[in-house]
């Protein structure tokens, strides 16, 4: 059930960004990153949330870059650091679990805006750094708001199944 409403909540979030899209509104943040990231916390087998994480990204790739790749690369090397903070800071506390995803989100959308398209030569136009930065920003407002929705019990009592089968 668990991966069934990863899939269905990537694929809503995909169909809304397509439908902004397509209608002419940009949207100024990375509505995918924090997402993938608050998934992380609901144990979904890691071959499914991978492959999701992977599909998310390419699919944002072909849709919205030059080239498709920096968002692939940029993600995978914001969950790896996202992990990394998880098992040596144990994000277990306020502090640790706020600062690893503002770090997380300022490497993860610098790389897929900044470093990934220069090393794939993409051009970038003048005053590039005020995107970057604007998307930066909307991308931690909205990373704040799904950490803290993703904070509240009964959200969590909801969407998370019982490990212990009733005998």
């Amino acid at each position: 059930m668990r991966t069934f409403i990863f899939y269905i909540t990537i694929l809503g979030l995909l169909w809304l960004y397509q439908f902004f899209s397509f209608m002419g509104i940009t949207i100024p943040f990375d509505p995918f990153l924090p997402v993938l990231l608050g998934f992380y916390f609901w144990k979904i087998k890691p071959g499914y949330y991978w492959f999701g994480v992977f599909l998310t990204a390419l699919f944002l790739d072909v849709f919205s870059s030059v080239v498709p790749g920096p968002t692939v690369f940029s993600y995978f090397l914001a969950l790896f650091c996202f992990l990394q903070f998880y098992r040596k800071l144990a994000l277990r506390g306020f502090l640790p679990a706020f600062l690893s995803l503002i770090v997380v989100v300022i490497l993860g959308e610098g790389a897929r805006l900044l470093l990934f398209p220069a090393l794939f030569e993409v051009p970038l136009p003048e005053g590039y750094w005020l995107v970057i930065l604007k998307y930066v920003f909307g991308t931690l407002i909205w990373g704040i708001f799904c950490w803290s929705f993703c904070q509240v019990s009964f959200v969590k009592n909801v969407f998370e199944l019982s490990t212990h089968s009733k005998s």
